[in-house]
């Protein structure tokens, strides 16, 4: 039995392999129709109307067929997660393609948030310890999460448009080098250089039986003189 294929404008036709044969020998020829028409779409899969514009069958008779290659093992059912009413039907054992997946930052068709940001800390916390950093360096860092090169470069690159890493100019096209954006730096360390932090009697300023507050301290007063934030940086510090 041969299996029918297109190359651009050319038919092709190539011998099936003999398990696929056997199975197909007990098909009508409308399964057969069906069949060859799934089997062309790949790992993109196809939907209902796209087999009736290619088979020229009723919905009624794919409904059934489609039932029947499903019993046998041969064809399968699956949801696009941007589409979740829409079935794609696709050979039993291809795994679809990312656009109908969303890739790995998605699970069942809904948008993983919380993997998502897991990976994202563990980002900015390699480019936060050691400085500039490289897309090779933080695949290698992630490796572990079933993740890609160009999953990676994908999730960076969002980082960057958020305004949370910033790309490092004139570094490789192919492995280019990522830091943190300045507004981040002063927010990651503005917070552990106030001298309240370190100060030995932070428990009891401000409280009433206390003649230290932080209206009076010198220490935080000439520390705030000196670090004050730009324009852009101040709503970073709005719950100050």
């Amino acid at each position: 039995m041969l299996k029918v294929f297109s190359k651009g404008p050319t038919l092709c036709y190539e011998p099936r392999n003999e398990e696929t044969a056997d199975l197909l020998t007990s098909l009508s020829d409308n399964e057969i129709l069906v069949f060859d028409a799934v089997e062309r779409a790949q790992d993109s899969g196809v939907w209902m109307r796209d087999l009736k514009i290619q088979t020229s069958l009723p919905n009624m008779a794919i409904s059934k067929i489609l039932q029947t290659l499903k019993r046998g093992g041969l064809v399968k059912e699956v949801t696009s997660f941007t589409s979740k009413s829409r079935k794609i039907y696709m050979l039993a054992h291809i795994t679809p393609s990312r656009s109908i997946t969303g890739g790995p930052w998605y699970s069942n068709n809904a948008f993983d948030e919380e993997f998502v940001r897991s990976v994202e800390e563990a980002v900015l916390g390699v480019v936060g310890e050691e400085g500039e950093v490289n897309l090779d360096r933080l695949e290698e860092e992630v490796r572990g999460e079933g993740l890609g090169r160009g999953d990676v470069h994908q999730l960076t690159m969002a980082l960057v448009y958020d305004e949370t890493l910033q790309l490092v100019p004139d570094s490789s096209p192919s492995n280019p080098s990522f830091v943190l954006s300045q507004d981040d730096l002063i927010s990651s360390s503005f917070s552990s250089q106030v001298p309240c932090v370190q100060c030995p009697i932070s428990d009891t300023c401000g409280q009433d039986s206390s003649t230290i507050s932080p209206c009076s301290c010198p220490h935080l007063s000439s520390w705030l003189d000196n670090h004050q934030p730009t324009p852009s940086q101040k709503h970073k510090f709005t719950d100050w």
